[in-house]
């Protein structure tokens, strides 16, 4: 799990596996950054993981954010990599759960219509739908997965207006039991694998 919550690790994989993956740079070197930022705009600027950090004693989560070349020529993006991806216009999002040899996904939508740069910052705020996955894509990500060695993966994607599947990332132990409309059928299917029955 270690191993293959890695971002860098897991996009190249997902890449190989034949899904789309955003243009993506990883660099600490601000002039590197600010030449990405300006080349394939507009950018994010994401985590590695999705552990909280902590900042004046309290627990912080960062979410994906938007950033100009600007910003990214600022001489602290010298102190460590940092990861910069194109930011697709999307139509909306998906989160895809995998148990075993079964899938499932749902795409968050608000009560305004409007796409939010990161469905996760305001969870309260969506409302969830079942929704189908092409068979390119699911064919794909069970590549993925099995090359990553995870039979549980939570993996968000980005779906453009053209109908095209980006691959952001794949969580081992993503969150999958809040309320919609699969998550009983994802209970169930967790606790079929770990018994190994299956309850009429």
């Amino acid at each position: 799990m270690h191993a293959a919550e890695h971002k860098p690790y897991q996009l190249a994989q997902a890449a190989e596996a034949g899904l789309s993956v955003p243009d993506t740079l990883i660099t600490n070197d601000p002039e590197k950054a600010a030449e990405f930022a300006e080349c394939v705009h507009p950018v994010l600027y994401k985590p590695f993981r999705g552990n909280p950090v902590e900042i004046d004693g309290e627990p912080r989560l960062f979410y994906a954010t938007e950033v100009t070349a600007e910003q990214c020529r600022a001489k602290s993006v010298r102190v460590a990599p940092i990861l910069l991806q194109h930011r697709i216009n999307k139509a909306f999002d998906a989160r895809v759960t995998r148990v075993d040899g079964q899938m499932f996904a749902v795409a968050p939508h608000t009560e305004t219509g409007a796409v939010p740069l990161d469905w996760r910052v305001d969870h309260a705020a969506n409302t969830w739908q079942h929704i189908e996955i092409p068979a390119e894509v699911r064919a794909r990500l069970v590549v993925l997965l099995d090359r990553l060695d995870l039979r549980f993966a939570a993996c968000d994607f980005s779906i453009d207006h053209t109908g095209r599947w980006w691959f952001l990332e794949a969580n081992p132990a993503g969150q999958w039991a809040w309320n919609h409309p699969l998550r009983d059928q994802i209970t169930t299917a967790i606790a079929d694998v770990l018994t190994q029955e299956t309850i009429p």
